[in-house]
């Protein structure tokens, strides 16, 4: 009987031994934000959370400046929001001694913070958690120390005269980051100009860009070259694109008009113009007559609208030829011509007028 009784208290004595050595799981939330020095909230930094501080130094320690950072075996990590808050909804560790016995315990965890701008940066000391607890607001982190710098490359597009093109011209712009990406796009623009902001290490002082793919619509303009380059610096920088022309797009067409210093309204009824691109006929247009507002009322307008219109003409000489239907008295001379059109040529273009 003895015997069995110390039996009995040997083996109580190992289940407990057994059931105190035993590991319990637990699981907690950690919620913070990063923010700079101004204190405003910082979006995109990823944050890494760590049950061992070895890994998390490990990880620090290895880890290559100018680089992107990630570590996939990391199982507990988020990335913040707008307005630079972040939530980790599950961290799970296991413990044996909890003070508070198999319901709750307490934990460290070991932070980084990646961010592009900042880099990779620790966040010192274990942040202590409690399971069962979202720990609300435990992390404040401040990155300071920026790497990164903004920019901004004004691409000016000009003809050979300096003046800028405002007709619609697509381009590519292309740049290689700090990160060694090739960042890149496709815009257009009709002003003759386009802002493309850009971003680049501090530490390199710019960012080389490139233009290339210039296109126009009518074919109009094009790049003197297969590309043009420029290195960014400062905080803005004109990168001017001198393009050459192709053709001329004449649009809604050529107007204009023919006064002379007379009170005879039909002086120059019946005159009608023909335009001319070389020996490519752009078609022809019959005078609207009427008074001008010359002293006395003596001067007679013959106006014309719509020659050339939607046609597309190589650089060159147009010509308009006016037919006087006989009169020589007329000896219309290309000074009685003045262009009025909205139509822009961006470049000037020899005009020659002369008698049928």
């Amino acid at each position: 009987m003895k015997k069995m009784i110390n039996r009995l208290a040997l083996i109580m004595l190992l289940s407990a031994f057994i059931l105190s050595s035993c590991d319990n799981v637990y699981q907690s939330g950690l919620q913070g934000v990063v923010q700079d020095a101004a204190g405003n909230g910082i979006a995109g930094v990823e944050v890494y959370a760590y049950t061992n501080k070895s890994t998390r130094d490990d990880r620090l320690k290895n880890y290559q400046s100018g680089t992107i950072f990630s570590d996939p075996s990391c199982l507990f990590r988020a990335t913040s929001v707008q307005n630079g808050t972040f939530s980790i909804n599950k961290i799970v560790w296991k413990t044996s001694n909890s003070q508070w016995g198999k319901d709750y315990a307490s934990s460290s965890v070991y932070l980084l913070f990646f961010s592009e701008d900042y880099g990779l940066v620790s966040g010192g000391e274990g942040v202590n958690i409690v399971s069962g607890s979202s720990n609300q607001s435990a992390i404040v982190q401040t990155l300071t120390g920026k790497i990164t710098t903004s920019s901004t490359c004004n691409v000016r597009f000009l003809n050979k005269y300096g003046a800028p093109i405002q007709e619609t011209i697509s381009f590519t712009y292309s740049y290689t980051d700090g990160y060694g990406r090739t960042i890149m796009g496709t815009q257009s623009t009709s002003t003759g100009s386009y802002t493309v902001p850009v971003t680049y290490f501090q530490s390199a002082g710019k960012a080389n860009i490139t233009i290339s793919n210039v296109t126009s619509p009518t074919g109009s303009w094009s790049l003197a070259k297969n590309s043009k380059s420029g290195d960014v610096t400062g905080a803005s920088f004109n990168l001017d694109v001198e393009l050459v022309r192709n053709n001329y797009f004449l649009g809604d067409g050529l107007s204009g008009q023919i006064a002379v210093s007379s009170n005879n309204i039909s002086y120059l009824q019946g005159v009608t113009i023909a335009l001319k691109n070389g020996e490519t006929p752009l078609g022809t247009a019959t005078l609207v007559v009427q008074n001008g507002n010359g002293l006395n009322s003596s001067t007679v307008i013959g106006s014309f609208s719509g020659l050339g219109a939607g046609q597309t003409v190589e650089s060159g000489i147009l010509t308009f030829t006016v037919n006087q239907n006989g009169s020589s008295s007329r000896n219309l001379t290309i000074s009685d011509i003045e262009l009025t059109t909205s139509f822009k040529w961006q470049d000037p273009i020899a005009i020659s007028v002369k008698s049928a």
